[in-house]
């Protein structure tokens, strides 16, 4: 009868899992209690598989097999950090870099600020680019003032979008908010030490 059982024991397929630390690039210790999940990449955006939190030495474990194109994302100060996962790259043993959040900019700063206008139609459009720098270990994070702010002019009657690009990375939308200031808006996106 124990033969059986040791058959059957090296039948079972053995459960993947998803393992790494969690680190504080602010501190350069390892950062308890970090939410770290897994998303996988589909054509309609992330699908999240599963998440867990850090423990006290910042390891994490996610008890799901990666197959395909994957992120880890990790979760501090209401700012998440992300980690891609390509298809056959090591699920093991993973690092992933967070840091502190600061209303304040610190080492943030604006470093170019470019318009272009494109008149056409009886319109003129104009596009404003802000190229942030973080050279501090401190994220840049204020949701309640922004981290840009620009004038909109009335005659543009509140249309405005803004996309935010970090290095490497792909644009997508930031939530755009107006001030109490006339005709003032800003932009929440937290810049991350490196951008």
């Amino acid at each position: 009868m124990r033969w059986i059982g040791f058959v059957l024991l090296l039948c079972a397929p053995a459960m993947a899992a998803v393992t790494g630390t969690v680190v504080n690039g602010t501190t350069g210790q390892p950062q308890a209690g970090a939410t770290v999940g897994l998303y996988s990449l589909g054509q309609d955006g992330l699908d999240l598989v599963e998440q867990s939190k850090s423990d006290a030495q910042g390891r994490f474990t996610i008890n799901q097999e990666v197959q395909g194109p994957h992120m880890i994302r990790a979760t501090l100060d209401a700012v998440t950090y992300n980690l891609m996962l390509p298809p056959g790259s090591p699920a093991t043993n993973l690092t992933l870099e967070v840091y502190n959040s600061s209303k304040q900019p610190g080492a943030a700063k604006v470093g170019k600020h470019m318009i272009l206008f494109q008149p056409g139609g009886g319109q003129m459009v104009v596009n404003e680019t802000y190229l942030c720098s973080n050279d501090g270990k401190t994220t840049w994070n204020d949701p309640d003032h922004g981290t840009v702010r620009f004038y909109l002019p009335a005659g543009a009657g509140g249309k405005v979008t803004a996309d935010a690009t970090p290095p490497g990375g792909l644009a997508i939308g930031a939530p755009v908010d107006k001030t109490s200031k006339p005709d003032v808006y800003a932009v929440d996106y937290p810049v991350k030490p490196g951008e």
